[in-house]
C-alpha cells in the first residue's frame, strides 16, 4: 500500500499543468484578499471581508475545483493510460488500492487548501491558533469528504465526463440548491465545511451564523460522505473490467 501511496503521490503532483491550476487556483483568495486590502479594504477583522474571502470564493469554489482536479485524476489517469491492470494483478487487495489513491489524493489537495485559508485569515486580521487552527481543521474535513466524492466519480466514469459532472454538481448543488434550501445544507460538503469553521469558532466567525448547520451534524456528514464513497470505489474497483 506504501508503494500504491507515493506513485499515486508522484502522479498527482507530477502532472505539471494540472499542478499549475491547482496551485493557482489555491492562490487566487489570497491575491483577491491581498488586492482588497491593499485598495482600500477595511482595518482589522472585518465580517464583509471575511465572508466574502471563505463564504463566496474559498469554500464554495476553489475548495471543490482543486478536489475535483485531483479526485479525478486519481484512478482517471490510470484509466487512460491502460495502466490500471497492473495495480490490480498485484498481490494488495482492491481496498488498499482504493485507501492508497484516496490518501494520495488528500494528501496533495489538503495542504494547499489549509495555506491558503491561514493566509487568507492573516490577511484578514484573523491571528492567533484558534482560528488557523479552526480553518485548517475544516479545509482538511472539506478534503476528506470531496476527496472520496471526487476518487469515487473518477472510476465510475471518463475524467471528461467526470469533470463535467462535476462542476454541474458544484454550481447546482453546491451553489444553488444548499444555498437557497435550508434542508439541502445537510447535504452540502461546502455547508460542513464552514459549519465546521464556525463550530469551533463561532467568535471568529459569526457573520456565518445564519447559514450553518450545527457542528455534530457537518462532522457526521463528512465521516459518512468518506465511508459511503470510499465504499463505493471498493465496489467499483472490484466489478469493473479493468483496462
Amino acid at each position: 500500500m506504501g508503494a500504491i501511496f507515493r506513485l499515486s503521490l508522484r502522479q498527482l503532483a507530477g502532472g505539471r499543468v494540472r499542478l499549475a491550476i491547482t496551485l493557482i487556483a489555491g492562490g487566487l483568495p489570497v491575491v483577491i484578499a491581498g488586492i482588497a486590502r491593499a485598495f482600500g479594504g477595511p482595518e482589522g477583522a472585518d465580517d464583509e471581508f471575511i465572508q466574502g474571502a471563505f463564504g463566496t470564493v474559498l469554500i464554495p469554489i476553489v475548495l471543490p475545483i482543486i478536489a475535483m482536479a485531483m479526485g479525478t485524476a486519481a484512478f482517471g489517469e490510470e484509466i487512460e493510460d491502460r495502466t490500471l491492470s497492473y495495480l490490480t494483478m498485484k498481490p494488495i487487495s482492491r481496498f488498499r488500492i482504493v485507501l492508497a489513491k484516496y490518501l494520495a489524493v488528500v494528501a496533495v489537495t489538503g495542504p494547499i487548501l489549509i495555506v491558503s485559508g491561514v493566509a487568507v485569515a492573516l490577511l484578514a486580521d484573523l491571528s492567533g491558533v484558534k482560528p488557523s487552527l479552526s480553518i485548517a481543521t475544516a479545509l482538511f474535513a472539506g478534503t476528506v469528504a470531496y476527496g472520496a466524492l471526487f476518487t469515487w466519480a473518477g472510476l465510475i466514469t471518463s475524467r471528461g465526463v467526470a469533470l463535467g459532472l462535476g462542476l454541474m454538481y458544484i454550481f447546482l448543488w453546491e451553489g444553488v440548491a444548499s444555498g437557497l434550501l435550508v434542508g439541502m445544507r445537510y447535504g452540502s460538503v461546502g455547508a460542513w465545511t464552514m459549519s465546521m469553521m464556525y463550530g469551533l469558532d463561532n467568535q471568529s466567525f459569526s457573520m456565518f451564523e445564519d447559514v450553518v448547520i450545527g457542528l455534530w451534524a457537518a462532522i457526521t456528514g463528512v465521516g459518512i460522505a468518506a465511508v459511503l464513497f470510499i465504499g463505493l470505489s471498493l465496489v467499483r474497483l472490484r466489478r469493473m473490467d479493468v483496462p
